[in-house]
């Protein structure tokens, strides 16, 4: 079966690539061709000068080199769309249009791309469905406008899963849709030894920041050195000029930083869902008491049993005994097993 997968990807964010990445080796290891829909959020319709020189001096890095090599290998992506009138006018061909995984059905933050990741677009005569959504947060956050299309768009989604528990509850209490909650996309694997080559742990603390989090990197520093460990900021951006990253590790070289730690510290849900795959020692510290990133961290350490990794501030994790307590990881595999067959099934039947 042809599948053309609409997802947030092209981001230069590697909880974005993998999840996208992983997404793709799922639905060809159950024998489908897939094509990942090349509309981009990051990228505007309408870009001012300002915008298109900063782009082009993008274009011209080291970063940009490295995830180009990504994309171009991993991720089979078909025509660029400009525009959401694009895709509309000249919708890719498939036998099913798949929305999901990460933030697609979080307006916060597709803004005024949000209808496109309800599949609003294709003829209606071609079936869709939606893959581990999220919707970035407890509570639906779309004006009048956007619910009514997504009532319309999702009712014609013939499965829909969701990443969180909590986005089951607001398709039911908003929509009137019963979905089920399955895993994330890059945790339907047990490894990528295809990005990763041969693993050899390293004597590190591999700490990994979505952005700027100064307070947290000084004290992971000082951590590393109590546990007799080297840090290293997984995530680290040399720049060319402000808002133009020259260089920083590849998603390959993201993904194998956490394999070979000894120890990860990350806010980050995909940073927790890789230090899992690897069966890394961990723990989540966030600030701000977490924000909506609390919901989909909380949502997979609670499935898992793990609640007592999370912390909201580095004073309640040094108030804790957490480093004196080792990650069950016999137990957490079997819940993922478990979560994995449910996952699996739900991509199986697409084909039904």
């Amino acid at each position: 079966m042809k599948i053309a997968l609409l997802t947030i990807w092209h981001e230069k964010n590697y909880g974005a690539e993998m999840q996208t990445y992983a997404t793709v080796k799922a639905l060809q290891q159950l024998d489908h061709k897939v094509e990942v829909i090349s509309y981009r959020l990051g990228e505007p319709e309408h870009p001012t000068a300002k915008q298109k020189v900063v782009f082009f001096l993008n274009s011209l890095t080291i970063q940009e080199h490295k995830f180009q090599k990504f994309w171009n290998k991993y991720i089979p992506s078909g025509r660029y769309y400009a525009s959401l009138k694009e895709l509309q006018e000249n919708p890719p061909k498939a036998d099913l249009y798949l929305v999901g995984s990460d933030q697609v059905w979080n307006p916060v933050l597709t803004k005024n791309k949000a209808a496109t990741y309800f599949l609003d677009f294709g003829s209606e005569n071609i079936r869709r469905a939606s893959y581990a959504s999220s919707f970035g947060t407890d509570k639906w956050l779309g004006d009048d406008v956007l619910t009514k299309l997504a009532r319309n768009r999702l009712n014609q989604m013939e499965m829909i899963s969701t990443r969180e528990k909590s986005g089951v509850k607001i398709l039911k209490d908003v929509f009137g849709i019963d979905a089920i909650n399955v895993l994330d996309p890059t945790l339907l694997h047990k490894g990528y030894d295809e990005l990763t080559g041969e693993i050899k742990e390293k004597n590190t603390l591999a700490f990994y920041p979505l952005s700027g989090f100064p307070e947290l990197e000084q004290y992971c520093k000082k951590l590393a050195a109590e546990l007799g460990l080297d840090f290293v900021n997984i995530n680290k951006m040399e720049y060319l000029i402000r808002r133009v990253v020259w260089n920083r590790p590849g998603v390959e070289e993201w993904v194998r930083s956490i394999a070979e730690a000894r120890f990860v510290v990350t806010p980050s849900f995909h940073g927790l869902a890789f230090s899992l795959i690897y069966h890394k020692p961990f723990v989540v510290i966030q600030n701000h008491n977490g924000g909506p990133v609390k919901t989909r961290i909380m949502s997979l350490l609670e499935q898992l049993g793990l609640e007592d990794r999370f912390f909201t501030s580095i004073e309640d994790f040094k108030k804790s005994d957490i480093l004196q307590k080792p990650v069950d990881y016999e137990a957490v595999d079997r819940k993922l097993a478990e979560l994995r067959e449910v996952s699996y099934n739900f991509l199986r039947n697409l084909s039904k």
